[in-house]
């Protein structure tokens, strides 16, 4: 692929490792760097969907590990992804969104999900400030057989 992309970092939280997938096979492509995005402390799968419905109504927002926080100036491109919970970005994506400053930055969203993206990328844009957002695209199966072939449509069809 033409890399379009220049110098790319590819920002993930995963949970269950899908979301990993997903940001591993867009690094491939765009040859970017990688970064977790971590919890302080690992929580369990039902505080997760608690926490992803405490950050819907009340906007209450996870406590991230930001060390070491990669330098969000030094790229073109961020694309930044995560599991969809209750429907919505999950609390330790809006931390990590409202911790940085993405001014000027074109960032594009990308997502795993099990019942539905629900309103992921609605909240994507209304909670990152001062970027420019891509949609991005959701899966719900990244171990099928034509999940690489969805991200390199993806990918070729998006004008960064």
């Amino acid at each position: 692929m033409n890399n379009k992309f220049k110098k790319s970092l590819i920002a993930y939280y995963s949970f269950s490792g899908n979301t990993a997938i997903m940001a591993e096979k867009i690094k491939e492509i765009v040859d970017g760097d990688l970064f977790e995005i971590k919890h302080l402390k690992k929580p369990s799968l039902l505080s997760l969907y608690i926490n992803a419905g405490k950050k819907k109504f009340f906007n209450v927002k996870a406590k991230i590990d930001l060390d070491p926080l990669p330098d969000i100036s030094a790229y073109d491109s961020i694309f930044i992804g995560a599991p969809v919970y209750a429907w919505t970005i999950p609390d330790i994506l809006a931390s990590f969104l409202s911790s940085n400053d993405f001014k000027g930055k074109k960032t594009i969203s990308f997502a795993t999900y099990g019942g539905g993206a629900g309103k992921f990328f609605d909240d994507f844009k209304k909670t990152i400030k001062n970027a420019s957002v891509i949609d991005g695209i959701a899966i719900k199966n990244v171990k099928a057989s034509d999940f690489a072939q969805k991200i390199n449509l993806w990918l070729e069809s998006i004008d960064v």
